[in-house]
């Protein structure tokens, strides 16, 4: 179930609109149960099963500090190359 906190969460990660299904909804790939979550930002639309709402939530935060860190250090001047070996790998 999304819980206001857990649609604090995915605010913070996007400036989403997060809300709740109510009725079982067929997709030509996928299939959306009440509880699950659809998620869009700039760079996609996932759907979220309701049971790894939690993992996703913490995942997506560590990517999002990931991203903020390298762009930092390319506005510090680092190239790309450079600013990712400092990063290390992706969460």
């Amino acid at each position: 179930m999304l819980t206001e906190e857990k649609r604090n969460k995915l605010l913070q990660l996007s400036p989403a609109l997060a809300v709740d299904a109510m009725d079982r909804l067929g997709l030509p790939e996928s299939v959306l149960d009440p509880g699950d979550v659809i998620f869009a930002d700039n760079d996609g639309v996932m759907i979220i099963d309701a049971a790894h709402l939690d993992a996703v939530i913490e995942r997506a935060g560590e990517i999002g500090q990931w991203e903020r860190d390298v762009h930092k250090m390319i506005a510090s001047g680092s190239s790309f190359e450079a600013a990712l070996a400092s990063a290390g790998k992706m969460p």
